[in-house]
């Protein structure tokens, strides 16, 4: 499957090409695992922990860097997959929604789990994969473990599966650091040919703004939220 995975890296957080191969090979393989049989459309953006966090406070209102934010494009649910008409008529591909990354936190975080940067990052990837298709972790009970349960089975098939330690392994002390990082779809209406309106997704417009706010070019997104 063609997925097309456009990946920028603002200049405080520029990433060696294999950590680059790394993100595009956790995202198909999450994609493939998840039986998404349609070409899909992913923008990722790497910076450190200021710029996530300015992205946090101007879209969440929370004044602290995370590992890595998802802006879904659609509202899935778990196990849920795009269908043909969510294919955007030029490009034939499903824009399936954006992901912030902090390089610099997912280092900090590799040294203390004593694992690699490239496990690191595959994790945060896969994660931010599954939140935009509809994962999520807000409970302690069966989301979380549903997908926990998921993100092991893909992350074994990269050859990134965690490595049971003493008592707690290296995933879950990851997992206990990762904070809900999923930032629901974002509309504005636009007006029909009838008079009527009809909701307009704009995830494309959500990237454009935090590569902006990662820049240090905007202090907040003018977004209205959806029904």
């Amino acid at each position: 499957m063609k997925h097309k995975i456009i990946y920028q890296a603002g200049p405080e957080a520029q990433a060696p090409e294999h950590l680059k191969s790394q993100i595009k090979t956790a995202v198909r393989t999450a994609l493939r695992a998840e039986g998404v049989d349609l070409p899909c459309e992913i923008n990722v953006l790497i910076t450190d922990d200021e710029g996530i966090r300015r992205i946090n406070d101007a879209m969440r209102d929370l004044d602290q860097p995370t590992d890595v934010l998802s802006f879904p494009m659609f509202q899935l649910a778990p196990g849920d997959k795009p269908s043909p008409e969510d294919a955007d008529p030029e490009t034939g591909l499903v824009p399936l929604g954006d992901m912030v990354l902090s390089l610099e936190r997912a280092r900090s975080h590799a040294e203390e789990n004593g694992h690699s940067l490239e496990r690191e990052v595959c994790y945060l990837t896969v994660h931010s994969v599954l939140h935009l298709l509809g994962y999520d972790h807000l409970d302690e009970g069966p989301q979380k473990a549903r997908m926990r349960d998921r993100e092991e089975k893909i992350l074994t098939q990269i050859g990134s599966s965690r490595e049971e330690k003493e008592g707690e392994s290296t995933m879950e002390k990851t997992h206990k650091k990762v904070v809900l990082t999923k930032i629901e779809p974002e509309y504005e209406a636009a007006p029909e040919e009838n008079g009527s309106f009809m909701p307009l997704v704009v995830a494309g417009a959500v990237f454009a703004a935090t590569f902006a706010l990662c820049r240090g070019v905007m202090k907040q997104v003018p977004f209205r939220k959806g029904k």
